[in-house]
């Protein structure tokens, strides 16, 4: 009998053992997960403190949480964890593919972090500005599917939900609530865009749906920013009667929609974007970016630039 425990036991130290290996091979359980659709979840958006980022491609191999998305989710509810942080994926099968990596793990550790997929999305869209636009199946036709389906969902959520979108390519580094309701933030001098854009939902406020009527009337299946910053500055030029982002900025308010000055939301130009990744740059893009929120573009980094420092002081957990 003591030999036959003896058994026992080494077998069930092989048992553990070999889970154990096989927890570390992936970082994380190796039981399957299993995500939610945001029609059926049951954690809801809700009361405007939202915060969405979207997954808009449709391809289901390589599909991976990248570093720069896991620091935009993670920022943004480590920033507000008084709000739910969701991203979006626009395709099912691209997020049940999703490799368990130690990224993806480290952000559904966070209780406000989750990730769901929109199930049908004709249904979804019942009952709002886009039902017959979604219906007529013009995304289908888009010369950009996935910046023109980014482009209609934002919308889309913050009219049905009301909140914030960023952009994946985002790190938020202070809380939303310390900003007025309803703004979207200057770029250059011609636009106001719509990569961080909060608004109220349809039933608190009109402005969601002059955004989405406008953009069901106007959308352009062939022209690349013609349906984001192109739909935010064309509203809110008629909202503050005027085509100048300066004067924009200078009213505070139009008819209760705010235009911030770029260095809230975009210290750092596109054609600025190497200065990201370079340490030379570090200290002037410091001084630039403190208490603001910052996008960024993936390229190669090195220890001492300051998108290494934004990502040291969001460092993900457990890693």
């Amino acid at each position: 009998m003591k030999r036959n425990l003896q058994f026992t036991l080494a077998i069930l130290l092989c048992i553990l053992y070999d889970f154990k290996v096989k927890y570390n091979e992936v970082g994380i359980s190796i039981s399957p997960l299993i995500f939610e659709s945001i029609e059926n979840a049951y954690i809801q958006p809700e009361n405007g403190r939202n915060v969405f980022l979207l997954e808009t491609r449709n391809t289901t191999t390589d599909v991976i949480l990248n570093p720069r998305q896991a620091c935009a989710v993670e920022s943004a509810a480590l920033m507000n964890p008084d709000h739910e942080v969701f991203l979006i994926y626009a395709s099912k099968d691209r997020l049940q593919n999703i490799e368990r990596t130690q990224e993806l793990h480290s952000i559904l550790t966070y209780p406000n972090v989750h990730i769901y997929y929109i199930n049908d999305l004709e249904k979804f869209t019942e009952g709002t500005p886009f039902e017959d636009f979604i219906k007529s199946r013009q995304l289908l036709d888009a010369k950009y599917p996935i910046e023109h389906t980014a482009d209609v969902l934002r919308v889309l959520l913050l009219w049905k939900f009301g909140g914030t979108y960023t952009d994946t390519d985002t790190i938020t580094r202070l809380p939303f609530d310390t900003l007025e309701p309803n703004f979207a933030c200057q770029e250059n001098e011609k636009y106001v865009v719509n990569g961080v854009w909060n608004m109220e939902s349809a039933d608190r406020s009109p402005l969601a749906t002059l955004f989405a009527e406008h953009l069901t009337k106007n959308y352009d299946a062939t022209t690349w920013a013609k349906n984001g910053p192109g739909l935010v500055t064309a509203v809110v030029s008629k909202l503050c009667g005027t085509e100048s982002v300066t004067q924009m900025i200078a009213k505070k308010e139009c008819e209760g929609f705010h235009v911030l000055p770029r260095k809230v939301c975009y210290p750092i130009l596109y054609d600025e974007k190497s200065k990201l990744f370079n340490s030379s740059n570090a200290d002037e893009i410091m001084t630039r970016s403190v208490n603001d929120i910052c996008t960024a573009e993936t390229e190669v980094m090195n220890d001492n630039c300051f998108l290494s420092f934004l990502i040291a002081a969001h460092q993900l957990k457990n890693t």
